[in-house]
């Protein structure tokens, strides 16, 4: 590492330590003082006054006990604040304190407090009343319950596109056949047990007494088996029930009920928790915004369209299909 870029990682670690602003403040020039009073330290023209000294003790852990009671232990939080000093005009007489990445440093620290001045405060104060709480779970009540589900077994025959009216017919006679053998099963077996595995098609269920699993009657919802077997389902009553033979394009099905779920909803004091964290993190978003917006409306911004759109990415295009919108800038800077 080169001397130049072991100042600035030095100043930038430095930055961090007193808290984001060290360096903003110390840009301003002081005039030559000496060690007295209020003053606790000079290095050259610079004062380390006693009130900022205390401030870098808080931040450094001194409300914790046993924290610069000694001599010792402020003397060595000085040492480190007058060697921040020294390396600090160092870096100066190098200039460095001219160089782009120590602007874009300052200017964080700059923003950085700003906004915990400015904006902090404005956040902190929004709320979020019992009453909007109860609006917000009152206009949502589809979002705190789970629709009503049925756990289905399924004999599927499959049938051929191609296949010809005699075929279809052969086929249907195939399920009809598995109905009919219905009775062999044991009263308490609730899917179609080893008819499944002698008529069925359907891979995936026909070992396992041809169930498919739980499925919801919404519109959101697509299943393989196609609208007609789930529609079928939801008509079914009670445990066991069978509904009629269904015929599609993909072949015959018949559908057995296994077991049901009705909807389960959440009372509010389950939810409330949730909904005002929802609430105060939308407010805070607004309030956000609102504030930026009172900025940017006056100030005089212009936008180069035509080279934004040229700028090559620096990756590749994703693949899939579930493409994520870009990362945004952290919160310094307001973003």
């Amino acid at each position: 590492m080169t001397g130049t870029r072991l100042i600035i990682w030095f100043i930038s670690v430095s930055l961090a330590a007193a808290g984001g602003w060290y360096f903003g403040q110390q840009q301003k020039a002081s005039p030559q003082v000496e060690a007295t009073g209020e003053v606790l330290a000079v290095v050259n023209d610079r004062s380390i006054d006693k009130d900022w000294f205390v401030e870098q003790m808080k931040l450094r852990g001194g409300l914790k006990s046993g924290q610069y009671h000694t001599v010792e232990q402020r003397q060595a939080l000085l040492d480190f604040l007058i060697n921040q000093e020294v390396v600090f005009a160092a870096a100066q007489a190098q200039g460095i304190d001219e160089d782009p990445a120590v602007d874009r440093l300052y200017k964080k620290a700059v923003i950085d407090r700003f906004l915990e001045q400015q904006l902090n405060p404005k956040l902190e104060a929004i709320k979020v009343s019992n009453a909007e709480l109860q609006n917000y779970f009152d206009r949502h009540q589809e979002k705190y319950s789970r629709p009503a589900r049925r756990r289905a077994a399924i004999i599927h025959v499959a049938v051929s596109t191609k296949a010809d009216d005699a075929m279809r017919q052969q086929k249907r006679a195939r399920i009809e056949e598995a109905i009919q053998h219905m009775d062999q099963l044991e009263a308490d077996v609730m899917h179609f047990g080893e008819l499944a595995k002698t008529y069925s098609d359907d891979r995936a269920s026909r070992y396992q007494g041809g169930v498919i699993g739980w499925l919801i009657n919404h519109a959101s919802r697509d299943y393989r088996w196609g609208r007609q077997v789930t529609e079928a389902l939801f008509a079914l009553e009670k445990n066991g029930d069978v509904s009629p033979i269904i015929e599609t394009e993909a072949g015959f099905y018949v559908v057995r009920l296994v077991s049901a779920e009705q909807v389960q909803q959440k009372q509010f004091e389950q939810v409330q928790k949730g909904i005002r964290s929802r609430l105060l993190q939308e407010k805070r978003k607004q309030a956000r915004t609102e504030f930026l917006a009172t900025f940017k409306t006056q100030a005089d911004i212009s936008i180069n369209h035509e080279m934004l759109a040229a700028i090559a990415p620096l990756s590749a295009e994703k693949t899939d299909s579930n493409k994520q919108p870009p990362a945004l800038p952290g919160t310094a800077g307001g973003q």
